[in-house]
């Protein structure tokens, strides 16, 4: 359910996007390679302020201190070892193999 938020999310901001930046004027129509242009723009611009929308629910989902960093909104989460990619399973982060 949490993914077709998110997916809900990701294709208002492409509409919003759309409808903001590449409005018609006067008689001037969009194609659809335009529309496609501007979806894909908007897509690329909207993905990190929803991935982090998504990172954040997740961190504070959790009813205690898990002792991997998530816990309760306004609580401190404690995190007992170094992140490594190994390790770091919360927030996904590229190593130096995927660059």
């Amino acid at each position: 359910m949490a993914m077709n938020r998110l997916n809900s999310l990701m294709v208002l901001v492409a509409m919003l996007a759309f409808a903001t930046t590449a409005s018609p004027t006067a008689g001037t129509q969009v194609t659809p390679d335009e529309a496609r242009a501007v979806a894909k723009e908007a897509y690329i611009y909207g993905y990190a302020p929803v991935d982090m929308e998504r990172v954040r629910r997740n961190m504070v989902s959790a009813d205690k201190d898990m002792g991997d960093g998530r816990a309760p909104q306004n609580t401190f989460g404690w995190v007992r070892i170094l992140a490594t990619p190994a390790l770091s399973k919360v927030i996904l982060m590229p190593n130096h193999d995927t660059l």
